[in-house]
């Protein structure tokens, strides 16, 4: 059996850890640097829950599935920071990527493709990304991990069809 909440504490500590880092990156690497780091850390965020999930790692369709779903989530967390957006229209940017991201990864783990379904728990996670993402601080960050985590329970859970 899976434990729902170390698997989400551990996936929100990859999480965390790598859009801090990647949002200090942008500052002091060039831009494409950044921009991989931020999906290679995503890449490897998403096939720790899928193997935590189903046990193994994603096969080919699978994998396919997990790489457009990450390619999605960066796009997601880069378009308002090149596009200089204020608070409101940054959590729409990022609930509508993060939005079709965990519709995606839901596909890839379950075979269900759901916008609706994961809407929910995205929009606890963008709430949290924008408001970090706009002012990025310690207490942001803080605001973030809460918010990732709650995600990642609900991601989980959903993964498993333990939520409708």
């Amino acid at each position: 059996m899976v434990n729902i909440n170390g698997l989400a504490v551990l996936l929100t500590g990859i999480e965390v850890v790598v859009l801090v880092e990647w949002l200090r990156l942008t500052t002091t690497a060039a831009a494409g640097v950044a921009a991989g780091f931020l999906v290679v850390g995503i890449l490897i965020e998403e096939l720790v829950r899928f193997r935590g999930i189903k046990g193994r790692l994603p096969q080919a369709r699978e994998l396919g599935l997990v790489a457009a779903g990450v390619a999605v989530e960066a796009v997601a967390w880069i378009l308002p920071l090149v596009l200089k957006t204020p608070g409101w229209q940054t959590f729409a940017i990022v609930f509508v990527g993060l939005d079709v991201e965990h519709a995606i990864i839901n596909l890839a783990t379950t075979g269900t493709f759901s916008l609706r379904r994961v809407a929910d728990f995205t929009a606890v996670e963008a709430v949290g990304g924008a408001i970090w993402l706009t002012s990025p601080s310690a207490i942001t960050i803080a605001i973030l991990a809460v918010a990732s985590v709650l995600e990642h329970v609900q991601g989980v859970r959903q993964g498993l069809h333990l939520r409708d």
